[in-house]
């Protein structure tokens, strides 16, 4: 099991393909076979509502020229005034394929401003 944790802030665009969308490093694992990816799994509390967030696998071959390999979930995140939500997705590397550089890219449809991080786990099956 692989863990990382992400604010959704469009103030920060760390690796940014467009507005409010935000990416995790790059994979320290090789990916060889399915990925589980849960999203707040821990139902962390966040302080602002980001929408719905569109959830990517992300693929590089050299490490900095992402493309999309797969769209995975929108996720209705909650936090501020509606309740935070946990969202899962599957990665079949079978259907999708591999390549040295991937990651996950998450694009807000709202203007997040989240001040806590939350969890994000993805376990090779």
């Amino acid at each position: 099991r692989n863990t990382c944790h992400m604010f959704i802030d469009d103030d920060t665009n760390i690796g940014s393909a467009g507005p409010q969308a935000v990416r995790t490093k790059p994979f320290d694992f090789p990916v060889n076979s399915d990925l589980t990816i849960i999203l707040n799994g821990t139902l962390n509390s966040l302080t602002a509502d980001a929408g719905n967030i569109d959830v990517d696998m992300m693929g590089s071959i050299n490490g900095v020229n992402y493309f999309k390999m797969a769209d995975l979930v929108t996720w209705n995140a909650g936090g501020g005034a509606a309740a935070e939500t946990i969202a899962y997705s599957v990665y079949d590397v079978d259907t999708y394929g591999a390549v040295p550089y991937m990651c996950l890219q998450l694009d807000a449809s709202g203007d997040p401003q989240m001040t806590e991080a939350f969890k994000i786990t993805v376990i090779p099956v």
